[in-house]
């Protein structure tokens, strides 16, 4: 056998041990494969979408969810309907109005929870092309919507914009009867240690039963945990409180305040940071600039490695309450600061302001009020496909 020969073999066994190649069949959808690497992607994505999904409802859900998606796919070829990529990206547009972060701040967000945007997109895509497959159905043909529908609709998302909402953690430590009052308010303890030294919420939680992380209206919320995030800053975590049989902690991670307004104010931040004894050096500099592309050249000038520029927009509500104000009551392009961080110091810029549109366009409403209308005829039609599909769950 020659070199090249053993060559091309030794990379084709590579090439087949590899994790690419080694994955684990978990569903076919009349010959189409679902692998268990589409299924951990999967997961990852609507876990995402929903955090409060975990475990085997959330296995289960996002099996069934590819499984759908290619009944979906394999229907609309059949009938030959498709979907663009424009009308996938306008859509992608509702998630991002929904987080309340700019587009930036929420592909990061994705980006750091390991998830690729074409897999959301996918998900999306998947939507789209189900509600073009049922506006072509016949039975869907009398489904209209009304202006004063329309209207209505708008008043109670307008009426929603109104409430508080807090993105939250919640931890539930119930007491069994095997169990003493103060061995489980130990254990809630330890967990609120544990993450007011940093340590990531989903990794302290990891393996307990009654976690939730979600967004939550004023409303939803029961007064023993409102009146404690009413008194709490971002980031801050509640000490154990006892509720019903057992005791709970809280995270408050963002909070969107209730506005009467439809558009909300973004900040365009420059960030500065920097080692501590540097700090002279940077004041010096700092406040004798009076924009943030003028800083930022500057910064580049100077060439230290050490001063780490960003710039984005931003929430107002991400920062404690005591340098929103700050940041709020400084003009715009005027340098605050240094706020100690350990070892170094962080200047803030305030760039300029953004104005965000917070309800969504009439069309949008209407297409949400119509998928309201059709949803049985939707649950009627999926089960139809699947009793002439060949669906095989190893």
């Amino acid at each position: 056998m020659t070199f090249k020969k053993v060559f091309f073999l030794m990379i084709g066994l590579v090439l087949y041990t590899s994790p690419l190649f080694a994955q684990e069949i978990k569903a076919k959808v009349n010959d189409e494969i679902i692998s268990s690497f589409d299924l951990s992607v999967r997961k990852k994505t609507l876990n995402f979408i929903n955090p409060s999904l975990k475990g085997k409802e959330l296995t289960q859900k996002a099996l069934e969810n590819l499984i759908e998606g290619k009944l979906k796919t394999q229907y609309a070829k059949k009938e030959k309907i498709s979907v663009s990529k424009k009308e996938v990206e306008q859509n992608f547009l509702g998630p991002v109005l929904q987080s309340g972060k700019t587009e930036k701040d929420f592909l990061k967000e994705l980006s750091q929870k390991g998830i690729d945007k074409k897999d959301l997109l996918k998900v999306i895509e998947s939507n789209v092309l189900w509600w073009k497959i049922l506006e072509n159905q016949k039975e869907n043909s009398r489904v209209s919507v009304s202006k004063e529908e329309v209207a209505a609709k708008k008043k109670a998302l307008k009426a929603d914009l109104q409430k508080t909402a807090y993105f939250i953690g919640k931890v539930y430590l119930p007491v069994l009867k095997n169990q003493s009052k103060e061995a489980v308010k130990e254990k809630a303890l330890s967990l609120l240690s544990r993450l007011q030294k940093g340590e990531r919420f989903e990794n302290v939680t990891k393996g307990l039963e009654f976690v939730s992380l979600n967004w939550q209206k004023e409303d939803t919320l029961s007064k023993e945990v409102l009146l404690r995030l009413e008194k709490m800053d971002i980031g801050q975590v509640s000490s154990p409180f006892w509720v019903k049989k057992g005791y709970m902690l809280l995270l408050l991670i963002e909070k969107r305040e209730g506005t009467k307004k439809e558009t909300m104010t973004l900040w365009d931040m420059a960030q500065l940071l920097l080692p501590k004894e540097q700090e002279d050096k940077a004041i010096d500099l700092l406040y004798k600039e009076e924009s943030c592309p003028s800083l930022q050249k500057k910064v580049k000038e100077i060439g230290k490695k050490s001063w780490i520029y960003s710039q984005n927009v931003t929430v107002p509500s991400r920062f404690p309450e005591k340098t929103r104000h700050l940041i709020q009551s400084e003009k715009k392009n005027r340098f605050i600061g240094p706020f100690p961080m350990g070892k170094s110091s962080l200047f803030f810029m305030r760039c300029q302001d953004i104005e965000k549109e917070l309800l969504p366009p009439d069309s949008q409403i209407e297409r949400m009020i119509k998928e309201e209308k059709m949803k049985d005829f939707s649950d009627y039609l999926m089960d139809e496909i699947k009793r002439s599909a060949i669906i095989e769950v190893k």
